[in-house]
């Protein structure tokens, strides 16, 4: 039986933040104690996990994001624990990102935990491909109901493991490159006049990548391309010199009116969901009517 919860999780541009706040009320309500770490540069983390361990994080190139993978490896090892590897994607359960909980899976059972659950939530994407509004507004009006299943089903002791498609492990295995290519990203963006240093990027940065001297911004070569400070920036100040393509043109936002999703409200998003990109957004909506 379940007494205590540790959630740790990553969060970049909101969503993923989004989806922990929400299993830890979901979790309160039936009366479990959390501990909820988010990972941060501006958080130092001063506790061991405590019972239940769940870790959640946006997938990034095929896999979690280094902060997570190396926050992991210096746990303490524990005897018999337990847990649960909860990925967010923009476009689900679908190749490449079936392998994106695999080495935080292997990570943690060196640790000595078994992963009883794992899942895949799906929020809008903030990279290359926009999620058309529409649908973005269904996501943020079903993300609750999907974290109270998945409450609901790690208390009533489900086990759960999803496959894996065998490309998409050497597509992780190839993402671990991203960790290093992506930490020369911000050192190429290029500061608009309209800067007024107001220091909402330096606080922001999870991994604190920025800073301020000589009343300039100074971008550090630690940057996992989370792409907060690009959406973030309340001037819109920060521009990226290359792989601009990655960046999307008309912004990110995660402000969308509350509405009910039902099967009325699923038929008429229905037709937007076209193509392989959408295919898991799909699925994971229609499952949620």
């Amino acid at each position: 039986m379940i007494k205590r919860v540790t959630i740790i999780y990553f969060t970049g541009t909101g969503s993923t933040e989004k989806i922990a706040c929400s299993i830890k009320e979901h979790f309160e309500q039936s009366g479990i104690s959390v501990q909820c770490d988010k990972l941060h540069a501006q958080v130092p983390l001063t506790k061991e996990p405590d019972g239940f361990l769940i870790v959640l994080f946006p997938v990034h190139a095929c896999r979690a994001p280094k902060p997570v993978e190396d926050h992991i490896a210096s746990f303490s090892s524990v005897k018999n624990g337990h847990g649960a590897v909860l990925s967010v994607s923009g476009g689900g359960e679908i190749s490449p990102n079936t392998a994106s909980r695999n080495k935080v899976k292997s990570l943690l059972r060196r640790k000595g935990y078994a992963i009883d659950y794992e899942d895949m939530f799906i929020m809008p994407s903030n990279w290359a491909y926009p999620t058309p509004p529409q649908v973005s507004k269904w996501l943020l009006n079903t993300y609750e109901k999907k974290c109270g299943q998945t409450v609901n089903r790690i208390l009533a002791g489900e086990n759960r493991q999803l496959k894996t498609r065998w490309i998409d492990h050497l597509l992780a295995g190839f993402g671990r490159l991203e960790h290093v290519g992506a930490s020369r990203f911000a050192a190429r963006f290029r500061v608009a006049s309209s800067c007024n240093l107001c220091g909402w990027c330096e606080a922001n940065c999870p991994v604190g990548n920025i800073s301020m001297a000589f009343e300039k911004l100074q971008f550090g070569n630690h940057c996992i391309m989370c792409m907060n400070c690009l959406y973030g920036c309340p001037r819109k100040a920060i521009k990226p010199s290359s792989m601009k393509w990655c960046v999307l043109k008309e912004g990110y936002s995660l402000d969308y009116p509350l509405e009910s999703f039902d099967e009325k409200a699923y038929r008429e998003v229905e037709p937007l969901l076209k193509g392989y990109l959408l295919s898991g957004v799909k699925t994971y909506l229609k499952q949620l009517i």
